[in-house]
């Protein structure tokens, strides 16, 4: 196709002609954002969000689709064009024969790669050359090599044949105490350093969790009344436990008005900066304040989390296990991928207090639950929490989050 120029813009494919420079022909099907597009001969191979992978035929305009467990970040077509790869956000390649869409098998890069530094890491010597993933793939002219880099320290060559790793490059060797670092704020970045980030403590043998800066939550208590002291005390041993030495920026800025003043929150800040607990932390102290009123078993769930991911709701998840695991809260999650009658055994049999779930799954739950059923008793919520508002609002998630808001506010 040396007379044709393609591009992508979001959603659809567009190709042009070289010599007249009219449009030939618009291309679309897929459902989310084109991450990446490769071409060979009449073949157009494009990537998406949306988790599938297409192969288009200009000609006729026709696709064949394949579906991944995750995200393609990149998609390339072999010299040959007798095969292509595709590099999906878990750090896996996978290859496919573009005729039939058969697997030829998989190379996992994740264990090739550094693990990536968590936000709230202390940054040493060791750490601060620990890099993320691979976002990038190339066949070498044979088809017989790819190259795997991106936003990493390194970048590795592998045999496609043989699916394994040849050898590892590192770029660069980076003595700063950030060392690569691509998300960090300009304000606290100086000569030293990005100083959030630096453990500036004297002392070795200061409490450490997994390698991570101590943490222990005191900025806030959960106590109404003075002769409410005793009762509620062991409560106040969730947050002392969690090794909490202050709180982040959005943590200080929500706690007081939500566990205090119980107000509706709108909050907006980076990956990293402590969002789970800055939702989670409110949502639990309310659970465990009980009115007298209250009866002693709810008959539905009375707090729900809702999250476009399983991922998200997986790392949720272990946020609000480690806040409950001194309390008689349950909490339990609901994603797509496992099967639904299982899930709705386990609900219904451990009636949880918290639900953390994505929108796809839960509203198919809840259309087929029955009257008496617990997913179909919303009277009891106290708290509703939309994570990661702006991806909930595109089309892939919007109409079942419209139903699920709808339904629990019946």
């Amino acid at each position: 196709m040396s007379e044709a120029v393609f591009m992508n813009v979001y959603r659809t494919i567009y190709i042009w002609s070289f010599e007249t420079g009219h449009l030939l022909d618009i291309l679309s099907g897929h459902e989310s954002a084109i991450s990446s597009l490769d071409i060979h001969s009449n073949y157009i191979l494009s990537g998406s969000w949306d988790r599938t992978v297409k192969v288009w035929t200009i000609v006729d305009s026709q696709a064949e689709s394949v579906e991944l467990s995750h995200e393609a970040l990149d998609v390339k077509f072999s010299p040959s064009g007798e095969l292509f790869a595709v590099l999906s956000s878990d750090g896996v390649i996978t290859f496919f024969e573009p005729k039939d869409m058969l697997n030829l098998g998989t190379i996992d890069t994740k264990l090739d790669v550094d693990p990536a530094r968590g936000s709230r890491d202390v940054i040493t010597r060791q750490s601060s050359a620990k890099s993320k993933m691979f976002t990038k793939i190339r066949f070498s002219p044979d088809g017989n090599l790819i190259l795997a880099g991106g936003e990493s320290n390194n970048f590795c060559l592998y045999s496609v044949p043989d699916k394994m790793i040849l050898r590892k490059f590192k770029i660069t060797e980076n003595r700063s105490l950030d060392g690569v670092v691509l998300d960090f704020n300009r304000r606290n970045f100086t000569e030293f350093g990005n100083m959030n980030l630096v453990d500036t403590s004297d002392d070795d043998d200061d409490e450490e969790i997994g390698n991570k800066m101590s943490i222990k939550v005191k900025c806030f208590i959960f106590i109404t009344k003075p002769q409410d002291c005793k009762k509620k005390n062991s409560k106040l041993n969730i947050f002392q436990t969690s090794r909490f030495s202050e709180p982040t920026e959005i943590q200080s800025a929500v706690l007081p008005a939500a566990v205090r003043d119980r107000q509706d929150i709108l909050g907006a800040a980076e990956t990293g900066s402590g969002k789970t607990l800055a939702f989670g932390i409110p949502l639990v102290a309310r659970l465990l304040e009980k009115d007298d009123e209250e009866s002693q078993e709810a008959s539905g769930p009375r707090a729900l989390i809702i999250a476009p991911t399983r991922e998200l709701v997986i790392q949720i998840m272990k946020h609000i296990t480690a806040l409950i695991a001194h309390t008689e809260l349950k909490a339990t999650s609901i994603v797509g991928g496992l099967a639904q009658v299982k899930q709705e055994r386990v609900i219904s049999q451990r009636r949880p207090d918290i639900i953390v779930a994505t929108p796809g799954r839960l509203w198919a739950m809840m259309q087929e639950a029955e009257t008496a059923s617990y997913l179909s008793k919303w009277s009891d919520l106290k708290c509703l929490v939309v994570d990661e508002t702006d991806r909930m609002v595109e089309e892939g998630y919007f109409n079942e989050l419209t139903h699920i808001l709808h339904k629990v506010h019946e």
